[in-house]
């Protein structure tokens, strides 16, 4: 016999779903666009961009830009160099750099701020294991001790990891005589980012038109009395020393990296860093160059070049603000005084130093103001296009 069948509406604890929302009744709109509004919504997307296009296109057309290529000139690098920079390690001498000098004119007065950029051409800032290169608590100024927190900055995560030096002495003595194992150091900040930050120097003069400059030797004294920035001689604390010249360095990093992305590091005394080790056992740790790279100093979190430099471009063509000039460029000859020290050969890599001018929409930004005038042509040709259509095809009673 068949079990009986429960009668739902003489149940009280079932209730029925009787909502608007469930039974379907919600209150709902169906809009239809008139022919008249389509084509005044063109018309009005027409009116705001087209002129907006012309506009950006003429203010990118008043921005002042200078790009001079330089390392062709010698085509610098570890092997084939000038040595300005000549340094003796055990009997060992290591000599590095190219100095290049290039001369331009300047057809006009050229109001400031005039913002000095270094341009390189094949670099891929964007491989993700370059831009995972990194470890952002040493950066934002933790103590970071356990070496599996570094994991993502190997190999230039401790001294004997790169170049391969194994054969390195084991410890180090340090200026307070206590003895570190060289494998519990570590690079403070570690990674390929900080590795292989960009280290070549500008320094930028007016020429009178009295002396006659080469690509070698010193400057004139006519010259180089005629300073427009050295960048050169800036700290890593963005303080200039006398003879910098009329140009800045604070300030060329985004606010949110000196404020709190970056920060000054907490070390230890197993910590590699860009101070050094004054009367270290190991010379490169006494200087706070990379191990076994003479001259190749370790970055300092808080150096505003190094902020610059951490920000991986999207592009392999890429610059990077290098200073500011604060200071009009006047008509005549300029001569840039280059020292190179930075390899672009094993990536076949280009070089360039970037001067120009901003407006109000940056820098030179031609092709925003050309999407910006295509998108107003676009909605304006649309225009006519529905406009056309509405005429031809009448609306019926239906509609």
């Amino acid at each position: 016999m068949g079990e009986e069948k429960k009668d739902d509406k003489a149940d009280p604890n079932v209730r029925p779903y009787d909502n608007a929302f469930m039974q379907l009744k919600l209150k709902a709109m169906m809009p239809r666009h008139s022919p008249q509004l389509v084509v005044a919504c063109t018309i009005l997307v027409a009116v705001i961009f087209i002129p907006l296009g012309v506009t950006v296109i003429l203010a990118s057309d008043q921005i002042w830009e200078k790009e001079i290529r330089y390392d062709n000139v010698k085509n610098c690098n570890y092997n084939n160099n000038d040595g300005i920079l000549n340094l003796t390690v055990n009997g060992s001498n290591s000599e590095q750099g190219c100095q290049v000098r290039k001369s331009f004119t300047v057809d006009q007065t050229i109001s400031h701020p005039i913002y000095m950029y270094y341009r390189i051409k094949g670099l891929h800032q964007n491989y993700r294991d370059y831009t995972d290169s990194v470890s952002h608590d040493q950066l934002a100024g933790y103590s970071v001790t356990d070496l599996d927190d570094m994991e993502d900055c190997w190999p230039f995560r401790r001294p004997i990891e790169f170049p391969g030096i194994e054969a390195a002495p084991a410890t180090v003595t340090l200026s307070d005589s206590s003895v570190v194992s060289l494998s519990n150091m570590r690079y403070n900040p570690c990674g390929a980012i900080a590795w292989s930050m960009f280290n070549d120097t500008f320094a930028l003069y007016k020429n009178q038109g009295t002396a006659s400059v080469t690509n070698t030797g010193t400057l004139p004294a006519s010259v180089s009395a005629n300073v427009v920035c050295d960048g050169s001689l800036f700290g890593t604390d963005g303080v200039a020393a006398p003879g910098a010249g009329s140009c800045v360095k604070k300030g060329i990093a985004l606010q949110v990296d000196r404020n709190s992305r970056f920060q000054g590091a907490k070390t230890t005394k197993e910590d590699w860093t860009h101070s050094g080790s004054t009367g270290a056992s190991n010379i490169y740790l006494a200087n706070g160059y990379y191990n076994q790279e003479l001259g190749h100093k370790v970055p300092l979190a808080t150096d505003e070049d190094f902020m610059v430099w951490a920000r991986p471009a999207a592009m392999p063509d890429f610059r990077k603000l290098y200073r500011r000039i604060d200071v009009d460029l006047t008509k005549g000859e300029y001569v840039l005084d280059i020292k190179e020290f930075y390899d672009t050969s094993s990536f076949q890599g280009e070089k360039y130093l970037v001067l120009a001018t901003t407006s109000w929409v940056g820098g030179g930004n031609k092709i925003l103001g050309i999407l910006f005038l295509a998108f107003g042509a676009l909605s304006f040709v649309l225009a006519i296009v529905f406009f056309l259509v509405a005429l031809v095809k009448k609306p019926t009673a239906a509609e």
